[in-house]
């Protein structure tokens, strides 16, 4: 396999990542489950976003090269076997928490994360600068959403467990996030 296909494939794969978690992502914001949390459907909204626009430009840097249009449509068909396999993931789920969607997404997003690890890592060894700085700009896209994620989920959690009548204080929201939030700074993540 010559490099340039291998990089288009690697590409293709990626974008097939992004596609996937957008997909799912709009489902939860369309499923009216996150209508009670503002501030999560326009973070909701971000990743959408966010996903949209590497998704175009992975395509794109694919489209730019020998032989990557025809990744594309192989992409194409993979992700609708993934979309329906997704599907019916959902319907056996059965659950609207939000709590479990945020999770999901956090996982989701981690997933994308260390992927574009991954294909950064790659695309330097295979001498492809334009590929290594779209999947390091793409990781620092990425970033920032699972920071608001990290945050956004004790407020979900706090919320759900006091609308259940399960804790006694549902302000410990802003407590959960200022505890959290340390195990991620650079004193606790350079030991």
């Amino acid at each position: 396999m010559d490099r340039q296909h291998l990089l288009n494939q690697y590409a293709t794969d990626m974008a097939g990542v992004t596609q996937h978690i957008q997909n799912a992502v709009e489902h939860q914001r369309a499923s009216g489950a996150t209508d009670a949390y503002p501030e999560l459907n326009g973070l909701l909204d971000q990743i959408i976003s966010t996903l949209k626009g590497q998704n175009t430009a992975l395509e794109a840097y694919n489209e730019g090269t020998e032989g990557g249009g025809v990744l594309e449509a192989a992409k194409e068909a993979f992700l609708g076997v993934l979309g329906e396999a997704a599907g019916l993931i959902d319907r056996l789920r059965n659950t609207d928490q939000v709590s479990r969607m945020v999770r999901d997404d956090y996982t989701a997003l981690s997933l994308a994360a260390v992927s574009y690890h991954m294909l950064h890592t790659t695309a330097l060894g295979l001498k492809d600068q334009k590929l290594a700085d779209l999947a390091l700009t793409h990781l620092g896209q990425i970033t920032p959403l699972l920071v608001k994620l990290s945050k956004t989920v004790c407020t979900v959690v706090a919320h759900e467990l006091n609308s259940e009548d399960r804790i006694i204080d549902g302000s410990v929201a802003d407590q959960a996030i200022e505890n959290t939030q340390k195990m991620w700074s650079p004193d606790h993540t350079n030991q």
